[in-house]
């Protein structure tokens, strides 16, 4: 009995491990048969032992998931979650869903399910402030714990609108200063819950704004006031964005930049030297306008003008020069630079050199300077008047200044080259090439020449003083025209013992050597500046120095120039020599401006004389001084002082010209007699001066 017992519970065992995947019914049974099989086997019982009933069926529920994420914009419709809640048990059964959050709402909550059947359920949730909200529903009934399903609901604001409610109108604002405007805006929102945000500003053109950063709610207007630096000029357009959280609102914004664009205009007039400066400077809406003392030209003379334009601009402004009246606007501009200040890296200086014509410079004459950059006119205009020495120069207060300079008007010079013949021959020399240092240098209108007959002196001995007699008797019976000047070209040989040149100061004739290793080229012009009242520079042992020159050393200083033929600028900083010195042969020749202006006095004064010329009556002499109208013809007498005063007669001839009047003792301190030798008799009488020779040879008469 014991042994079928083992056997039945070995095939229960089998059994049941067999099926152990079943339903939990059919386990139970297997449970159950176990037990029955191990019953009563030690004591052999009476009977096989009863199961125990089967388990009650029951309901299991489940969801669809158990974690949702979602998000919603405050002020639009509430978002709706679904999920499905499934009955998985054996059993039909009840189900229910709760929640704590008050902003979860749930389309049902409870039902029925059969075993296998699912129903969806809606949840909806909602948002009345920006945040991320987590709330939880809770899924029970059957015979399963409760299963919790998480939402994760996320409530952001929606965008603001920015609206504009008064856009910036085009500013004006002048060059380096600030252009101001305005402008204003609002700001709505779809969500009524919306409350105060902050808001800033971008640009790209360095807008400065006030305020530049605030908070504002909807329906509130903000107003703004801008402003920017006028670092261009002309117009430009100016990107303005307005910035509220992520929204972006842009704008533009016009500006207009003029008004003074320069510091300062320096035009500078070089006749060789620079013999005349105007300053003007900008303050604010006026120009003060400055003055070089005695600054005048000399005309009709080649100039060059050179205008320095102060800005604060690093572009190289465009300039128009024109001629008024005339209106002429072919000058010729040699020369444009730009460079930056050496004391002042925000400042740029402009210069422009012009070759003015001779013809150009006269008493009606001026130059209207106009400026403007890229195109756009400054605004600034400066005008130059030439006008008479008398005229009164005025400070300007206007924006286009009109500053008058004087000019002296100085008859054109001719010069007579007369060839001196020795015993050695007549020179042969380029006149015209003889003019290019004294039109460079020497304060006169343009020269012209002309080439008279030869003058012949003979001898072993040529004496240079005895050549200016003879020279200034022909002045005196062809000429005696104050702007007409007699100049001997001779050629002395190399082993002479007398000077270079050698001449009147301020008087008609002169003689020099033509070119040589001993003289050089600028014997001439030496010559003819004593002719112009000019008496040497000191330095390197020149005779007779002017005690009143400037320079010590015979140079000339920082003062400038231009050398007019060659159109070469000279620089204050370099050791240029006087003309009128004797260091010619150690550096470069140029003219003080000392010497400039003396001779100029010079020029100009002979141009007076020539307005007080009376027409002899026998014939066209309107060249000559006055003259005495009763005579047709006059003796021509010349003469010497000798170291002692004794007055030597030189030499005696005959005039066609009438002898020019001078009967003013202050002006002719000297009285010429003549007398019959027989009988006493005073035949007539004339006042004369004295003629100083340069370089301190003689003293002369005529």
């Amino acid at each position: 009995m014991a042994t079928r017992s083992r056997t039945k519970r070995r095939d229960t065992d089998r059994f049941c491990l067999q099926y152990r995947t079943l339903s939990p019914r059919i386990l139970w049974l297997c449970l159950l048969g176990l037990v029955v099989s191990c019953g009563g086997g030690g004591g052999g019982g009476s009977g096989p032992t009863t199961p125990p009933p089967p388990p009650t069926p029951s309901a299991s529920f489940t969801a669809s998931s158990t974690s949702f994420s979602t998000s919603q914009t405050l002020g639009e419709a509430n978002v709706t979650q679904e999920f499905t809640v499934t009955n998985s048990g054996d059993a039909s059964g009840t189900f229910s869903l709760t929640t704590a959050s008050d902003w979860i709402s749930l389309d049902a909550t409870s039902g029925t399910l059969a075993t296998g059947a699912s129903q969806t359920i809606t949840a909806t949730l909602s948002c009345s402030v920006e945040e991320t909200r987590t709330g939880t529903i809770s899924l029970s009934g059957g015979s399963g714990s409760a299963v919790q399903i998480t939402m994760n609901h996320t409530c952001t604001a929606p965008p603001i609108e920015i609206s504009l409610t008064f856009l910036p109108t085009v500013s004006d604002g002048k060059f380096q200063e600030n252009a101001t405007g305005s402008f204003s805006f609002t700001i709505s929102s779809p969500w009524d819950g919306q409350g105060a945000v902050t808001y800033s500003f971008t640009s790209d053109n360095n807008v400065i704004f006030d305020p530049d950063t605030g908070s504002i709610e909807p329906g509130q207007t903000v107003s703004v006031n801008i402003s920017r630096m006028c670092s261009h000029l002309g117009e430009t357009v100016v990107s303005i964005t307005i910035q509220i959280n992520e929204v972006e609102e842009p704008l533009e914004w016009t500006t207009s930049c003029t008004g003074n664009v320069i510091n300062r205009v320096v035009a500078e007039y070089f006749q060789g030297i620079r013999t005349a400066v105007v300053h003007h400077d900008a303050d604010d809406d006026s120009w003060i306008t400055d003055v070089q003392p005695s600054s005048y030209l000399v005309a009709p003379r080649q100039t060059f003008l050179s205008t320095s334009v102060e800005h604060v601009v690093s572009e190289t402004p465009v300039v128009q020069f024109t001629l008024t009246p005339s209106g002429n606007s072919a000058a010729e501009v040699i020369q444009t630079t730009t460079v930056q200040s050496e004391t002042d890296d925000a400042v740029w200086i402009t210069n422009f050199v012009l070759d003015l014509p001779s013809e150009e410079i006269s008493r009606n004459s001026g130059w209207t300077t106009s400026l403007s950059w890229n195109g756009v006119q400054s605004g600034s205009a400066i005008t130059f008047q030439f006008a008479d020495l008398d005229l009164s120069v005025p400070a300007s207060d206007e924006r286009i200044p009109d500053i008058k300079l004087g000019v002296l008007d100085v008859e054109p010079f001719q010069i007579r080259f007369v060839p001196i013949t020795t015993q050695d021959g007549t020179p042969d020399f380029d006149a015209s090439t003889y003019l290019t240092h004294p039109n460079d240098l020497l304060p006169t209108s343009v020269l012209t020449h002309e080439i008279d007959d030869p003058l012949e002196v003979l001898g072993d001995d040529v004496r240079l003083r005895d050549v200016l007699l003879l020279l200034a008797e022909r002045w005196i019976r062809q000429s005696l025209n104050p702007v007409v000047f007699y100049h001997g070209v001779i050629d002395l040989p190399a082993d002479s013992l007398e000077p270079c040149g050698l001449s009147y100061v301020a008087g008609q004739v002169a003689v020099s050597n033509v070119p040589s290793e001993q003289c050089d080229e600028y014997t001439i012009s030496h010559e003819l500046g004593h002719n112009l009242s000019l008496d040497h520079s000191p330095g390197c042992a020149a005779p007779d120095p002017d005690p009143l020159f400037p320079y010590s050393d015979g140079r000339i200083g920082d003062e400038d120039g231009w050398i007019l033929s060659t159109q070469t600028y000279i620089p204050g900083d370099v050791d240029h020599y006087d003309l009128m010195g004797f260091c010619n042969n150690i550096g470069p020749t140029f003219l003080a401006r000392y010497h400039f202006a003396k001779a100029a006095q010079n020029a100009d004064s002979r141009t007076s004389l020539i307005t007080l010329i009376a027409a002899a009556s026998s014939k066209d002499q309107s060249h000559l001084p006055i003259v005495d109208s009763k005579t047709t013809r006059s003796l021509v007498v010349t003469g010497k002082v000798d170291t002692y005063g004794n007055f030597e007669l030189f030499s005696v001839s005959h005039s066609d010209l009438p002898a020019p009047i001078i009967d003013s003792e202050s002006a002719a301190p000297f009285e010429f007699r003549v007398s019959d030798s027989a009988t006493g008799q005073l035949l007539a009488t004339k006042r004369f001066q004295l003629q100083e020779v340069a370089h301190g040879e003689e003293v002369h008469w005529y």
